[in-house]
């Protein structure tokens, strides 16, 4: 059965997933296959929203990149065709030949809602170097610019008769959201839901530790302290993930890969309360003796503190997001 794909993309969306036996995949050819699937079926007609609020009204095409492992999902085209030559009013909104986005692909996910699924994305950190490399191979002119939303980048680059914009999605958490075309979700709304999945996918973590230091009967220490350093690197990314939502307040200029634990409470502790910075300072400590060869007594007791205070820190967040969505802003 065909489908409008305006008045019924709902249902195109939900009869895209009725032939595969995932709800999330980790291949960049299965991906690719799929959203290429996804554009044929509802001609392109679908929305991208994004973890800034940056939205798409369609997808013109999507590409992979084996040997980087590059997904790249391609909205306005107009490159080499007539349309390029012809539309010279709405060049003047977008004015690149080519407006792209670009991810270093980890996981695509089906995310079921009570009438149709939705699909999200997220891939691997980029450095400033590595997409640098690629991008810029044979153009005549090229620029990386930080964006304000600590989680992107744009990179442009010019050839002898176009200029081309690419949104550089560099870090590892669930930043593209795609919906169907009568979909009753803003960009605000998918916003909040993109902030929501990757804190309870934090959450779901947490507590997968946290079963593991209680269903165990142990006392040895590597088994505590492996779990004590995963807590902390989920702690880390509940920070970075947090970064992202306070980008109208911090400016962060190392990269994903760079920014340790110091850096991220460096840079969130003047907006945090002092009861906060309190939570945030115990758990540095903790998560510091439990991760390092320092010599004090091991306790699965202290680990498991640790990572209830992760867990609490995780949520805290969570319900700040709803009730101040923009922080730092006007609105």
């Amino acid at each position: 059965m065909k489908y409008d794909p305006v008045y019924e993309s709902h249902k195109i969306f939900s009869d895209s997933i009725k032939n595969i036996n995932w709800d999330k995949t980790t291949s960049l050819i299965e991906a690719a296959d799929f959203l290429n699937e996804l554009v044929n079926k509802t001609t392109g007609l679908l929305i991208i929203d994004y973890l800034d609020s940056g939205n798409w009204d369609s997808l013109g095409s999507v590409e992979k990149v084996d040997q980087k492992g590059y997904l790249i999902l391609n909205w306005r085209d107009y490159r080499d065709t007539e349309e390029d030559r012809k539309l010279k009013e709405i060049k003047k909104f977008f004015p690149a030949n080519l407006n792209s986005t670009i991810i270093k692909f980890k996981e695509l996910r089906i995310l079921k809602t009570k009438n149709y699924p939705v699909f999200l994305i997220r891939g691997f950190s980029i450095k400033d170097k590595e997409i640098r490399k690629y991008l810029s191979k044979n153009s005549k002119d090229f620029e990386l610019t930080d964006n304000e939303d600590n989680f992107s980048k744009t990179f442009y680059r010019e050839f002898d008769d176009h200029l081309e914009k690419f949104k550089i999605l560099n870090t590892p958490i669930f930043s593209m959201l795609l919906l169907p075309k009568n979909s009753s979700l803003n960009s605000f709304d998918s916003k909040s839901l993109l902030f929501d999945y990757n804190l309870n996918d934090c959450l779901k973590r947490i507590e997968k530790v946290e079963n593991s230091l209680n269903n165990e009967n142990i006392d040895d220490e590597d088994f505590i302290c492996e779990k004590a350093n995963t807590i902390r690197r989920i702690l880390e990314n509940v920070l970075k993930i947090e970064l992202c939502y306070r980008f109208r307040q911090v400016n962060v200029k190392k990269g994903y890969s760079d920014l340790k634990l110091g850096d991220l409470i460096k840079h969130l502790k003047p907006h945090k309360e002092e009861y906060m910075l309190e939570y945030l300072t115990t758990m540095i400590i903790w998560s510091n003796e439990l991760s390092h060869d320092s010599g004090i007594p091991i306790i699965r007791a202290k680990a498991l503190l640790l990572s209830k205070y992760a867990h609490l820190y995780t949520n805290i967040l969570i319900n700040d997001i709803i009730i101040n969505p923009h922080p730092g802003s006007s609105f």
